[in-house]
């Protein structure tokens, strides 16, 4: 088939265009606010006592699992940008989005330091990936891309 056979697709309309933005912002909102409410998590529910209902952590293990995990991120940012580049944005969403449910499963059912730190970890790695898949909802306002890219990734 020649170029000019192919037709292009329909044009989205602007209330299409919206939800796919308010659904974007809110799956990075809701796996973003994990990851980027560490301070509150870390002396709140982490170091308060196991009577106070927390993990009764150290400040040291505290810092560590963030050392850990922090690095995680950097590392799977990476990983995550050769599946988004190989199997796309959906893709790279759902195995994102795993990745932080089941590490949120893992802190939720933790007792110890080491349990902590692996949930912590698995949901760091995928923690990249789900604002690395919603970037390219920017392209569709194209008057606007920047600030719809610049929203999303303040989301």
């Amino acid at each position: 088939m020649q170029d000019h056979e192919m037709s292009k697709p329909a044009p989205m309309s602007t209330a299409s265009r919206m939800a796919k933005f308010g659904f974007a912002i809110v799956h990075n909102g809701l796996m973003g606010g994990i990851i980027f409410g560490w301070a509150s998590i870390d002396r709140s529910v982490l170091a308060a006592s196991k009577e106070e209902g927390g993990a009764a952590l150290t400040p040291a293990q505290t810092t560590a699992i963030f050392t850990v995990a922090s690095s995680l991120a950097m590392i799977s940012s990476l990983l995550l940008g050769s599946v988004l580049d190989c199997f796309g944005p959906r893709m790279c969403s759902i195995v994102s989005s795993a990745l932080v449910a089941l590490g949120s499963q893992v802190v939720a059912q933790s007792e110890s330091y080491h349990s902590i730190m692996i949930g912590m970890s698995i949901l760091a790695f995928g923690g990249p990936g789900v604002t690395s898949c919603i970037i390219h909802i920017s392209n569709l306002f194209p008057r606007n891309e920047y600030l719809m890219m610049s929203i999303l990734s303040g989301s």
